[in-house]
């Protein structure tokens, strides 16, 4: 996967580091991710668990989108989104 992305796109936040994500409905993120990009939309569903541990779906989303917000974990189940990179 190469995806390139503008200090511009990332917002205003400061991030520590970045990892790729690999959706599992049993396994949180190494750390809570403040912000997901999505490289590939598949389907466009995306289903996480936010910082509560709340499931929160997500519909038409598209190539490259920035999502903003505290997430603990992207479940496979219900998600077809894929080249997922978690900003923490």
């Amino acid at each position: 996967m190469t995806k390139f992305f503008s200090s511009e796109s990332l917002g205003n936040g400061e991030y520590q580091g970045m990892d790729e994500v690999t959706p599992a409905d049993g396994t949180d993120l190494a750390f809570t991710a403040r912000l997901l990009y999505i490289g590939t939309s598949g389907d466009g569903t995306l289903r996480v668990h936010d910082n509560r541990g709340n499931v929160v779906n997500f519909a038409g989303v598209p190539d490259g989108k920035l999502i903003p917000g505290y997430f603990r974990r992207v479940l496979s189940t219900g998600t077809g989104v894929s080249d997922i990179v978690a900003f923490y």
